[in-house]
Order: C-alpha cells, then sequence, then structure tokens
C-alpha cells in the first residue's frame, strides 16, 4: 500500500491551502498592527516566525506520522 503525500494532492488543494495560509497571516498580522499597536518591522518578524514554526510543526507531524505509526 503506498502512502500519499502533500505532493500527491490535487493542484487545487494545495491552491486552497497556500491561499488559506495567506489569509491567516494577513489576518495575524493586522491583529497585531491595529489592535496591539506594534511597529511593522516586529510584526513581520512575529509573523514570519509564526509562518517558518507552522511548516517545522507540519513538517514533524508528517515525518512521525509516516517513520513511527
Amino acid at each position: 500500500m503506498s502512502e500519499t503525500t502533500p505532493a500527491d494532492a490535487p493542484r487545487s488543494q494545495q491552491a486552497i491551502f497556500i491561499a488559506g495560509v495567506v489569509v491567516l497571516a494577513v489576518a495575524v498580522a493586522g491583529a497585531l498592527y491595529f489592535l496591539l499597536q506594534m511597529d511593522m518591522p516586529t510584526v513581520f518578524a512575529i509573523v514570519v516566525g509564526i509562518l517558518i514554526a507552522a511548516l517545522a510543526i507540519g513538517r514533524f507531524y508528517l515525518v512521525a506520522k509516516h517513520q513511527l505509526f
């Protein structure tokens, strides 16, 4: 039985995922900028850090799921 990878997903599903990530990043940036009155470089640093952490957590989940179970 072959296992599926994120690359095997249909292009439309990948596009929806990428669009969702972009919308989430913009929403977080807007909330930090307008609600907490943070400086723009700080907002960008936080958003980029969150995106990198999300990628790392997602990669860890995929590796753990396919290697451990």
